[in-house]
């Protein structure tokens, strides 16, 4: 590896320690993006899901009002 890098650009501890603090804080990074949209809550499911258990639940919702609204149609006849 040491012939791919002119001498003036060695490998030092000082750029391990960087390349290591920049490894920490994409961790960072990717926790936040983990949790987002669930407030500061650090729970398995990510933002797309629970989107989606809200879309869910908002669906079913509307379906029922459907269903009540053709069964009171129904009825009227």
């Amino acid at each position: 590896m040491s012939d791919l890098l002119h001498e003036d650009e060695a490998f030092t501890d000082e750029t391990a320690m960087g390349l290591q603090l920049c490894a920490q804080q994409l961790a960072r990074v990717v926790y936040a993006l983990k949790c987002l949209g669930n407030a500061d809550a650090a729970t398995p499911m990510g933002a797309m899901e629970a989107f989606g258990v809200v879309m869910q639940e908002g669906m079913a919702s509307i379906a029922s009002a459907i269903n009540d609204l053709a069964e009171a149609i129904r009825d009227h006849d």
